[in-house]
């Protein structure tokens, strides 16, 4: 499980384990000084690939990192991409499951993206195509 980030007065965010509390002071890394920890962050919500390096955090906008993850599953049929909240899976997207597909296409046919909307129409031209040679 990841561990908790916080903001501090320098507005930088930082993970530390154990977590220090609100008014801690602690050392930032990136200014070289001791700042105050103003807050925790909650909900934070990361996209994270098994097979590669992708990894992105969206704070706590489920709606945009779902796109993110279908995104790079678009991309990467292949990979699988964990959903995840405050280091909890909230769910494992992947072109390969059939379970998962239909969510993946849906939330990027929502899309006003033009390059977006192109590929989705081509996988799924695609995914038809191959379903009907199958049955």
């Amino acid at each position: 499980m990841a561990s908790p980030r916080v903001i501090l007065t320098c507005k930088h965010e930082v993970t530390f384990d154990p977590p220090p509390s609100i008014g801690d002071e602690v050392y930032c890394r990136r200014c070289g000084l001791y700042r105050i920890v103003s807050q925790e962050l909650t909900g934070m919500i990361r996209v994270n690939c098994r097979q590669c390096p992708y990894c992105r955090y969206y704070g706590t906008d489920e709606r945009t990192a779902n796109l993110g993850a279908s995104k790079h599953s678009l991309r990467m049929p292949t990979h699988e991409i964990d959903i995840e909240r405050d280091g909890k899976l909230i769910r494992t997207v992947s072109m390969m499951d059939v379970e998962t597909l239909p969510f993946v296409v849906e939330t990027l046919k929502t899309q006003e993206d033009r390059w977006v909307r192109a590929l989705v129409r081509e996988f799924v031209k695609t995914y038809q195509g191959s379903d009907a040679s199958h049955t």
